[in-house]
């Protein structure tokens, strides 16, 4: 059976932002323009968020989960991720139609984060050594994320967008040296380098060549196969 990665997230205080539905659902339309999901991010009861990758924890997870606060910010979010099987049998484009263990777990982990957890994204996975790695990267870089100012996400958007400071200068309209000190104030090589090494352990996992801390090996197998 395949697996997939179910994301699904909620608005913190959102009874303190008055319209906000209609900037959600603007933002979930260019997020979802730029994504290949398996069902696309949709809202729900006014500030909850949910959409699904193909896939085992896939590699563009880390900057998926970036790119929806971009998309969503000023607003802030708790996001909760789950993967494995789904139930597929429903046809539907809307993922709040479907059920099975991704979603069961995504919705704990948000659970967990709404219980008073330290940090604001969380996996389950259904593997204890993944979740351990994952969650422990995502708990040190939430903490640089979370001081982001808007001109800083708008610098690193259009530095990761352009490629050079000078051209993402050119897309803000403002000088190359302030691109340069937003990103640097960001802390964002730091963080893009974190994502990236995030990226790698994706990849392993994938291949099934990372080993546990127990120090066996992990393998994500189809749901059945011994």
């Amino acid at each position: 059976m395949s697996k997939y990665t179910v994301i699904t997230a909620d608005i913190v205080r959102s009874r303190d932002h008055q319209n906000s539905a209609g900037k959600i659902r603007n933002g979930l339309t260019e997020l979802n323009q730029e994504l290949d999901t398996a069902y696309p991010f949709t809202l729900l009861k006014g500030d909850e968020i949910q959409g699904v990758l193909s896939g085992f924890l896939p590699e563009q997870l880390p900057k998926t989960i970036r790119n929806l606060r971009f998309y969503l910010y000023p607003l802030k979010t708790r996001v909760g991720i789950g993967a494995g099987s789904i139930n597929r049998e429903k046809r539907t484009s809307n993922p709040w139609e479907l059920n099975g263990e991704a979603f069961y777990r995504a919705r704990e982990a948000l659970d967990h984060i709404k219980e008073g957890a330290l940090q604001r994204i969380y996996l389950k996975s259904g593997h204890q050594e993944i979740d351990l790695m994952l969650n422990s990267l995502w708990l040190l870089m939430d903490l640089i994320q979370s001081g982001w100012t808007g001109p800083q996400w708008k610098a690193i958007w259009a530095y990761e967008k352009a490629g050079t400071y000078k051209e993402a200068a050119k897309i803000l309209d403002i000088a190359f040296q302030n691109v340069e000190k937003r990103c640097r104030a960001a802390s964002w090589k730091e963080f893009r380098r974190s994502e990236e090494n995030m990226k790698q352990i994706l990849k392993l996992i994938a291949g099934g060549k990372l080993s546990a801390l127990s120090g066996e090996r992990i393998t994500i197998k189809p749901e059945g196969e011994k």
